[in-house]
């Protein structure tokens, strides 16, 4: 009963609000989002952003002033505002973003906050080069648009596009080893790392892993060499199982051996 009514009273707001454009501030900082109001209705009872928040404090003691990120899942914004501040002029930040609607929000995120070291690309990242069909999220802002219908759940409405794809490798052939990755690819991120070959040793990732790709991507970071932290409730416990690692969609990040968390 209580679920029928969210979804009733959010199907409501969304024929209200549809099509209004809206912009807040991101707590703490001069950025500015600016999103369709009807398809972000997350952000209605907030006056500012605090984006996830623990996650986003976490990532300020890595991504440093005048890094190179690679914001893979870029969505409208939301982490390259964060990731443009963080980096300075110095750095360079480029956001990855697949759907059409996304991306249109994305350059007009990075062009109204002047963020002149993002470099925005209206691609997917998968195993191979070439073409991929997109399952657009038609509900809450493509947040869930996903490669596999399956993992669109409820949000897909039958709404689709034929996109382009690159591999990993194509990007650091173009921009550079990356300092950081940020990747939220709604259960594409296996794909990615089965098109590279050698994960670069020095580079710390951020990954939104769901259950099914959960075991891989641990394997595969820990037969390199990383280790793997639990982003999860901001707790960023290390994780030696993976089978401890909360049930559902888990984002991990993983550092290089080497890497010293007090290290600037």
């Amino acid at each position: 009963m209580k679920k029928n009514l969210k979804n009733l009273t959010s199907s409501f707001l969304r024929i209200i609000f549809r099509g209004k454009i809206v912009s807040k501030r991101f707590k703490n900082s001069r950025m500015r989002l600016f999103y369709d109001k009807s398809q972000h209705l997350i952000f209605l009872r907030h006056k500012s952003f605090n984006y996830e928040n623990k996650i986003q404090k976490k990532l300020s003691e890595i991504a440093l002033e005048g890094a190179l990120i690679f914001d893979i899942g870029a969505n409208i914004g939301q982490y390259a505002l964060f990731f443009s501040e963080q980096t300075g002029k110095a750095g360079k930040v480029v956001s990855v973003e697949p759907d059409v609607n996304n991306y249109a929000f994305l350059l007009f995120n990075k062009t109204k906050n002047r963020c002149s070291n993002v470099i925005c690309i209206n691609t997917g990242v998968s195993k191979e080069d070439g073409e991929k069909v997109l399952y657009k999220d038609s509900i809450t802002g493509g947040r869930k648009s996903s490669f596999s219908v399956d993992y669109t759940r409820d949000n897909y409405r039958g709404e689709n596009e034929k996109v382009s794809v690159i591999r990993f490798n194509s990007l650091v052939e173009e921009f550079g080893i990356p300092d950081l990755v940020k990747i939220d690819t709604e259960g594409h991120e296996r794909s990615i790392f089965e098109g590279i070959s050698g994960i670069p040793e020095n580079t710390k990732f951020l990954i939104e892993v769901i259950d099914p790709n959960k075991k891989y991507i641990f394997e595969r970071f820990r037969s390199e060499g990383f280790k793997c932290f639990c982003a999860e409730e901001g707790d960023f416990s290390l994780i030696d199982n993976i089978d401890l690692a909360p049930e559902g969609v888990v984002n991990l990040l993983f550092l290089p051996k080497g890497y010293s968390e007090g290290k600037k």
